[in-house]
């Protein structure tokens, strides 16, 4: 992860409440874990791999790995829709982008009665 990827971390964790080790353990990571891959220093920091960053964003109540990876931050209705959405066929996707447009359009100014 950059180090930018682990700063978010970091947020989440923080945000959290517990300390890495706990947070680390309940995941099954091992309890030094989490603190040797918020090390600081890139070339001391202990490489993330998916599965032990999806056990810990688990373990971390509103963890996003969207958030961690890209910085983007949603609600968890929003990227289950984008979760569902990967499952769709293109003609189906269209049909629900024209939808979401329809949606985020202002409504058509009537033209007033004189």
């Amino acid at each position: 992860m950059n180090d930018a990827q682990v700063q978010r971390l970091r947020t989440l964790i923080d945000r959290d409440g517990r300390k890495p080790r706990t947070i680390s353990e309940a995941a099954g990571c091992g309890p030094n874990y989490l603190s040797e891959a918020l090390k600081a220093n890139p070339d001391t920091r202990k490489d993330v791999t998916v599965e032990k960053l999806d056990a810990i964003l688990g373990e971390l109540k509103d963890g996003s790995i969207l958030y961690v990876l890209t910085g983007i931050e949603m609600d968890p209705a929003r990227e289950r829709m984008i979760q569902l959405s990967a499952s769709w066929s293109d003609d189906d996707l269209q049909a629900a982008l024209r939808f979401f447009e329809r949606l985020s359009s202002p409504p058509p100014k009537r033209a007033r009665k004189p």
